[in-house]
């Protein structure tokens, strides 16, 4: 599913490094942000549709309006044996932001699995998706491994990672 994916998705959206998300701090309190994705023998395609400030590029029928050309800062599309994962991800200071950005991101990633599916046919797309709502603060907590195993996805399926540095693909695919 994921090479269906990375065909379609124009190469502008997909960063040359696959395991960086970097983003900067426009509040200042980080300046730039850099957060590894750990994936051992997870397949992932990382996107990036935000297009900081531009976004009427992405969605050239809104007016720039509050929020409606809003986009989180990166998609992770992740694959295993029996699911594709969607991870909506924001690196933010304040998560109460993120959560809406990932919320607004859901729709549009919807809107690319959905489509996908409808062109390539079933067959080609036969994986039920499951996505994620990631919000990652920027001002690092630090954390051992029992606080790590307590972390858990909201009603929303939304998850607050206090640690910037690392994204642990399967930890959050299992979550």
């Amino acid at each position: 599913m994921l090479d269906i994916i990375k065909r379609v998705i124009k190469d502008k959206y997909i960063p040359a490094n696959q395991t960086i998300m970097a983003e900067t701090d426009t509040g200042g309190k980080q300046g730039r942000m850099s957060c590894s994705i750990e994936c051992k023998d997870e397949e992932i395609l990382l996107c990036s549709f935000d297009e900081k400030g531009n976004n009427a590029n992405l969605f050239p029928y809104f007016c720039p309006e509050e929020g409606y050309l809003s986009m989180c800062d990166y998609i992770l599309f992740a694959e295993d044996n029996e699911k594709l994962f969607v991870f909506l991800i924001d690196l933010k200071d304040t998560t109460v932001s993120a959560k809406k950005q990932v919320g607004i991101a859901r729709t549009f990633a919807s809107f690319i699995t959905d489509r996908i599916s409808e062109i390539e046919g079933s067959a080609n797309f036969p994986k039920p998706i499951e996505f994620r709502k990631i919000g990652i603060k920027t001002t690092q907590m630090k954390m051992t491994t029992k606080e790590y195993e307590k972390l858990a996805y909201d009603q929303d399926k939304y998850l607050v990672l206090p640690d910037y540095h690392h994204f642990y693909v399967r930890r959050y695919m299992n979550l």
